[in-house]
């Protein structure tokens, strides 16, 4: 196993959030109350759904409704132009912001996801009668129509376009006829792709899994990652097929010094580390490096040395003046689309 040390700078914390109203106190925090928490955050506020799910009360959720309220947040943005579309001819005015979300997001569990409607209906009730009381018999109006769309009729429904800024760059690039493709793409739930640890032969059968040219693993089935064989061993993590070339390309040899940029969640360095090279994981969320050293304990990626996890003074590491680290894995901005498709204005 490779030398790894984790760092971020000092850097000055977000203020916390300000209360919510004594309505919103007496929600329970379930999924679905999770779930339009992160959209509140992303739609409203501009928020990443990293960071929020970073932040309590997500980060202190139970594993398996932290993992639902993340699919349902993220289907519901993918979703929100279909919803939409449902919703428009329902509605003879607009709602306020927060309960036009509990309705999107009933939307999108009943004729996305398939769930129950009595369930999905009662549920965003509550949500919406503890934050506008007098919406509550609207919502329920509304989301019973919702449930009547036959499922071919939601199928057909085209994808939501993309930002003005970005389609147009996308059509200039690549055609329009790609541009269209690529948002039907964007309005899809990804497959699970995830990488090993080892070549170990039997993991693709094991689950249900093709594996790629690359390398990596891609399961097209759903499930909750966590009860998937092999993740309580460590014998994986989740890693996008694209974020596990440059690892890959990079081929450190054993013992030799990378710096990982921006390191957390982890993949990469997990990555790094399973070559025997020596790791030092630079990122400027201490909450994210709690991810990081959550999932090197879950692999039994351990570093031979202590971990530095706070510096001083400016941003930059005093712990890495004298590190001569002769590779690094550095990040593009590429992460940053999904939140970019939210947005009206390009990213600055």
């Amino acid at each position: 196993m490779g030398h790894l040390r984790l760092i971020y700078p000092r850097v000055e914390r977000r203020q916390c959030r300000p209360a919510p109203p004594p309505g919103e106190r007496t929600i329970a925090e379930d999924a679905r109350a999770l779930a339009l928490r992160l959209l509140t955050g992303v739609l409203e506020r501009q928020r990443t759904l990293a960071e929020l799910e970073d932040e309590p009360p997500l980060s202190e959720a139970p594993p398996p409704e932290r993992a639902r309220a993340g699919r349902l947040a993220r289907a519901t943005l993918r979703k929100l132009g279909q919803a939409d579309a449902v919703l428009g001819p329902l509605l003879h005015r607009p709602p306020r912001a927060d309960i036009r979300t509990v309705l999107r997001l009933g939307t999108v569990e009943m004729l996305e996801e398939g769930a129950a409607p009595h369930g999905v209906v009662n549920a965003c009730v509550e949500l919406a009668r503890l934050r506008q009381a007098r919406a509550a018999g609207m919502v329920n109006a509304i989301l019973r129509r919702v449930a009547e769309t036959p499922p071919e009729a939601w199928q057909a429904l085209p994808a939501r376009r993309l930002p003005g800024w970005l389609r147009g760059r996308l059509s200039a690039a690549y055609g329009n006829a790609r541009a269209a493709r690529i948002e039907a793409v964007c309005a899809q739930l990804p497959p699970l792709d995830l990488t090993r640890r080892d070549g170990r032969p039997d993991w693709p059968e094991r689950l249900e899994a093709e594996v790629l040219p690359t390398g990596s693993l891609r399961r097209r089935a759903g499930g909750q990652v966590s009860a998937l064989p092999g993740y309580a061993e460590g014998a994986w993590w989740v890693q996008d097929a694209a974020a596990a070339i440059p690892a890959r390309v990079l081929g450190p040899a054993p013992g030799q010094r990378v710096l990982d940029l921006c390191a957390a969640p982890g993949g990469k360095t997990l990555q790094l580390a399973a070559t025997g090279a020596d790791v030092v994981a630079l990122d400027i969320s201490e909450a994210r490096l709690d991810r990081l050293r959550a999932n090197l304990e879950r692999t039994g990626l351990r570093p031979r040395s202590s971990w530095p996890t706070r510096s001083t003074g400016s941003p930059r590491p005093r712990s890495t003046r004298s590190c001569s680290t002769p590779l690094a894995a550095p990040r593009a901005p590429c992460a940053a689309i999904p939140t970019c498709l939210m947005s009206a204005t390009p990213p600055t």
